[in-house]
């Protein structure tokens, strides 16, 4: 892995980090699922999966269960 690579990845990381702490913050009904997802991208990545494909994988999951929540409680008012 090059220096800039190894740039990269780390930056990604960080990325997914704030965007799970935003989340968390916005959503706390939902900070228990949020962490999860997040530790599953962790454990991923020391598994040795590309930091952008669970990035993907992490945004996609959250944007999901946020949508979910989202129109839950849309309808049950």
């Amino acid at each position: 892995m090059t220096r800039n690579e190894f740039y990269v990845e780390n930056l990604m990381a960080d990325e997914v980090r704030a965007y799970a702490i935003d989340k968390c913050k916005e959503y706390p009904e939902l900070i228990y699922d949020i962490y999860g997802m997040y530790d599953l991208f962790l454990m991923e990545i020391e598994d040795g999966s590309s930091v952008e494909h669970e990035a993907e994988l992490f945004y996609n999951d959250v944007d999901e269960i946020i949508s979910e929540y989202k129109s839950n409680t849309t309808t049950q008012r």
